[in-house]
């Protein structure tokens, strides 16, 4: 379960993971672990002022490739990295045999054009944090095969 909390222009997701940190660490912050729950693909360096590129389809255009910038990076514990209007920061903890997983969104922009964005981004960050959750545990890719790995466009098998 995620549990979501919105104040003001941030948004804070906690999920606790059943997996040692390390692999959690190893999922959320590689270029070979985010493929397994994220993007379709990963390229470049994971490290503080590095960017990565993220691709979103099997035969790429322009559109379906996103660049980021790492802004925060302090392995296993901390990783943050820019995102269109808002930059996000994950942060993982241990509660006895818990890794939690704590994604802050701080969003910037209009009142109005954040709070819409808040509402947009729970929906898809939760999707995502779950399949993360799923894949740490030893459990099923959460996504749908062959498609795009876009929450909006079928992520979730069923939708």
């Amino acid at each position: 379960m995620a549990i979501p909390f919105i104040q003001h222009n941030r948004t804070t997701l906690k999920v606790p993971i059943y997996a040692p940190q390390q692999t959690v660490w190893e999922l959320l912050a590689t270029p070979q672990g985010i493929p397994r729950w994220f993007a379709l693909a990963c390229e470049g360096t994971i490290e503080e002022d590095a960017e990565f590129r993220l691709i979103w389809s099997p035969n790429p255009r322009p559109e379906d490739i996103s660049v980021h910038k790492v802004t925060a990076f302090d392995p296993p514990r901390r990783f943050g990295f820019t995102w269109p209007a808002v930059q996000l920061t994950f942060e993982l903890s241990r509660q006895n045999t818990v890794t939690i997983l704590k994604l802050q969104c701080t969003y910037v922009g209009d009142s109005t054009a954040v709070a819409e964005l808040q509402i947009e981004e729970l929906v898809g960050w939760t999707m995502h944090l779950l399949t993360l959750k799923s894949i740490a545990e030893g459990g099923i890719d959460l996504r749908t095969p062959g498609r795009a790995f876009s929450w909006d466009k079928g992520f979730i098998t069923g939708l």
